[in-house]
């Protein structure tokens, strides 16, 4: 073996040695490729192991008795439409009318309809309103609660239309 020969084969050790080194180092690349692929795997059979716990029948089957109900009452609401939708035309009929509210009443009706719209609940109306006139200014006094909390004061009234409402906290009176 000359040295021609011997440069050859050593130059051609040295290319195979290089070519097995670059195929390695992909190959070790692709390897930790595969390690993070195996752990998303891992996690994903941990997740589906989750999903297979949780239980959506019991859910499916309340959504479904709910929709039943929601049926049931639409029913029972056309039910009761076409019962009141017959009384009135057979009121229609008869000539009966809604007697007149007096005006006691009609500011009564005032009265708890601005204060619920404020918030308060439980309404006490402490004045006799039987004696109110449609032309004065009447101060009634009441009591009610408001988020849990006793309150009283006055309430202006002037024609059934509410002028003022001076309605406070119990606590609040009390030093």
């Amino acid at each position: 073996m000359d040295v021609l020969q011997f440069s050859l084969f050593f130059a051609a050790l040295l290319i195979g040695y290089v070519l097995v080194h670059l195929r390695l180092a992909k190959f070790e690349t692709y390897l930790r490729e595969v390690v993070v692929l195996r752990q998303l795997n891992e996690r994903l059979q941990g997740v589906a192991e989750a999903m297979d716990r949780v239980k959506v029948n019991r859910l499916e089957e309340a959504l479904q008795v709910l929709h039943q109900d929601m049926l049931e009452l639409l029913d029972t609401g056309r039910k009761v439409e076409a019962g009141v939708g017959a009384a009135r035309a057979e009121q229609g009929r008869s000539g009966a009318a809604h007697p007149a509210l007096s005006v006691g009443e009609r500011m009564r009706a005032s009265i708890e309809e601005r204060l619920f719209q404020l918030g308060y609940q439980k309404l006490r109306i402490l004045t006799d309103l039987r004696e109110v006139r449609l032309d004065e200014e009447a101060e009634v006094r009441v009591e009610c609660e408001r988020r849990m909390m006793p309150c009283k004061g006055i309430v202006t009234a002037r024609n059934s239309a509410i002028l003022d409402v001076d309605v406070r906290t119990v606590v609040g009176m009390f030093p």
